[in-house]
């Protein structure tokens, strides 16, 4: 079953795909994997790593190495090691889409829908009925409150 799920991931990766692995001991790492090139977020660095020819998702670079195996991954620096570490899937869609630009992102349901607010002159993006609907608006400088703690957008 992991050759399976680790050939679905690679197909996944056709398409830039962003993840928010939560390893032992309360670490835990970003990695924005494209088909050749990753982009690695932790606490103490950010880099681009290279892909691996091999059987598995994996990508090097400066003494930094990722694995991933079916729904774990794991990542060794020459400063430790990140081990036992699965998504968030939940954390990964949120950060997905501020490693895009976007300043804010809402989502509901019934049915689902999200939206994600890019910077002012770029495309905002709302998804309905489950993925069925896509419209790209654009959205000019809102209108603040006195307060500053409203903004509108028209």
């Amino acid at each position: 079953m992991k050759p399976l799920l680790s050939l679905l991931l690679m197909i996944n990766c056709i398409y830039a795909q962003t993840f928010v692995y939560e390893c032992l001991d309360n670490k835990g790492f970003i990695i924005r994997l494209d088909n050749a090139q990753a982009e690695l977020i932790t606490r103490e660095k950010r880099l681009q790593l290279t892909r691996v020819p091999s059987t598995y998702v994996e990508y090097k670079a400066q003494g930094y190495h990722f694995l991933q195996d079916g729904y774990e991954a794991s990542l060794k620096t020459d400063h430790g090691e990140y081990r036992v570490c699965s998504n968030n899937r939940y954390k990964a869609s949120w950060e997905d889409a501020r490693l895009r630009g976007n300043h804010f992102r809402a989502i509901g349901n019934e049915p689902g829908w999200y939206f994600e607010l890019a910077p002012s002159g770029k495309m905002s993006t709302l998804v309905t009925d489950y993925g069925k609907e896509k419209y790209e608006l654009m959205l000019f400088r809102p209108s603040v409150s006195n307060d500053q703690k409203v903004r509108r957008y028209r």
